[in-house]
């Protein structure tokens, strides 16, 4: 009976976890996970009850009085400490985010920023009667106001009728932020959402950033799943102004450019454009390169000239073999990040994902006060294939006989000469910070970063808010999901049981 109890109260316990770990943001269904702790809790609490009703004669004798009594006091015992907590962990603003991508706990990124505000942003929240997503819009919107970022005060959508015009508000559940005589207007609030309009408003521009054009490069102002529009977002939105530069026109790079970004050429930068970038790096220029395997960017002879060999073949990592949208193998995930500062606040539970990469890696130093190094790696148990086309159309390669290695992903360099220092950083792929996998994991912390540090700005660096998203998680969700039930709730919960079982047996004996 006690062990039909215990274990029906952890299932219905789980059954909660299960539901406020993967509620979405319109709220939460059961799966069926939840559903079958449900019913197998419900139906262990139901027989514990049956079977204690019978080992009695009726409710109202004194053996039933003896036997419910006590329990019946330890249950509303429970209840009103469980009250009081509650209470207290209210007035103490303390609160418990059990969401699967922790949507209520401030990012780094959030923190520092609303650390430098002067005076707290007045923010409105429009509201709708019977609107779900404006209960999960209120706990963020709260989490800003326990930093002191935000005034928050809630309007409802249905009067505020003069505020909806002059914000341009369309839709229930917007934001609107204003600092000063300025406003922004946040239509979709997440954290991310929030925290770039807030920048935008307290932020002025503060580095100019060439991105080349001419030779098929990728597209920043293409917002499909292959244009990089969300990288122009995330740098305009870190203070960047982005311009464009044909280099095979440009016969120096502009005095105003503080780094180049070169992002996937289709064909190969002409020898006459490589040389201005060779003489901006050595007076101290700073690139920024994204290279995509099987092309030929042109910029490898100067890379090479610069200690930074980029490898011609796709690094097949066998530590992984069925992830989202790529050929087995071939999309890479990362968690092993060396000791710099573009990786500053990466450890190993925060993953990269590269769809397919080549490798890149420093082999010398050009002059001895010059530093470079490898940044990302693959695990210990990639190989490189020259069937980079072949896995483009979903083939897996095959691996040979070569033996299994750890390769670098992502080198760096800093070239001081005559006072002045170059930076540069390489990429053995563009694909990654794409419009699809860009807010996959920490992808957009990643390359920003390394835009920070090319740019001599390593106080910008940090780590942003995420948000999970069906479309740019590099595994399935039904894998995600049923790595959760599995291993996240599925086999604590059956050691639970079994710990508590024990237990009850053993004080009971």
């Amino acid at each position: 009976m006690r062990e039909l109890a215990v274990a029906g109260a952890i299932a219905v316990g789980f059954t909660l976890v299960s539901y406020y770990a993967t509620r979405g943001p319109t709220g939460g269904e059961l799966g069926w996970y939840g559903w079958l702790n449900l019913v197998l809790g419900l139906a262990a609490l139901l027989a514990s009850a049956a079977m204690a009703s019978r080992r009695v004669r009726g409710f109202g004798s004194p053996a039933a009085r003896r036997v419910l009594l006590p329990r019946v006091a330890w249950i509303l015992g429970v209840l009103a400490v469980a009250v009081v907590a509650e209470d207290l962990a209210d007035r103490a603003d303390w609160r418990l985010d059990w969401t699967a991508d922790s949507r209520f706990e401030l990012s780094p990124a959030t923190r520092e920023t609303c650390a430098q505000l002067a005076a707290p942003a007045q923010v409105a929240h429009f509201v709708e009667s019977g609107d779900s997503r404006s209960r999960r819009t209120h706990f963020l919107l709260q989490s800003f106001e326990a930093l002191h970022c935000f005034d928050v005060r809630e309007r409802d959508f249905d009067d505020a009728h003069e505020e909806l015009d002059w914000y341009g508000v369309t839709s229930p559940d917007s934001v609107v932020i204003q600092v000063g005589d300025y406003f922004e207007l946040v239509e979709r609030p997440t954290e991310g959402t929030l925290l770039e309009a807030l920048l935008r408003l307290t932020r002025d521009p503060e580095r100019t950033v060439y991105v080349a054009v001419g030779e098929g490069e990728g597209d920043l102002r293409d917002d499909g799943p292959s244009g990089y529009s969300g990288l122009r977002e995330a740098l305009a939105g870190e203070g960047y102004v982005l311009k464009s530069l044909v280099p095979l026109a440009a016969r120096e790079i502009p005095d105003d450019a503080d780094a180049l970004l070169v992002i996937a050429p289709n064909r190969p930068i002409h020898a006459e454009a490589r040389a201005p970038i060779e003489r901006w790096i050595e007076g101290g220029g700073r690139l920024v390169a994204l290279l995509e395997p099987g092309r030929e960017s042109g910029l490898e002879p100067l890379l090479l000239d610069l200690g930074i060999e980029v490898g011609p073949g796709l690094v097949v990592d066998a530590h992984f073999a069925d992830l989202e949208g790529t050929a087995r193998g071939t999309g890479v995930l990362v968690s092993s990040y060396a000791d710099h500062p573009i990786t500053k606040g990466l450890a190993s539970r925060h993953m990269t994902f590269f769809p397919g990469v080549r490798p890149v890696t420093a082999v010398r130093k050009p002059e001895p006060q010059d530093r470079l190094g490898p940044v990302v790696f693959s695990s210990p148990e990639a190989w490189t294939s020259l069937d980079v086309e072949a896995a483009r159309r979903g083939v897996a390669p095959q691996h040979r006989d070569e033996p299994l290695e750890r390769f670098s992903l992502v080198a760096a360099g800093r070239y001081p000469r005559d006072g002045h220092e170059g930076r540069v950083v390489v990429f053995g792929d563009a694909e990654f910070a794409s419009n699809r996998w860009m807010r996959a994991l920490y992808n957009t912390d990643l390359i920003v970063n390394a835009v920070h540090w090319a740019c001599d700005r390593e106080s910008a660096i940090t780590l942003r808010p995420k948000m999970l998203t069906p479309d740019q998680a590099p595994l399935p969700p039904q894998t995600t999901l049923q790595m959760l039930y599995g291993v996240g709730l599925l086999v604590p919960e059956i050691l639970l049981i079994i710990g508590a079982v024990v237990w009850v047996r053993r004080r009971s004996a």
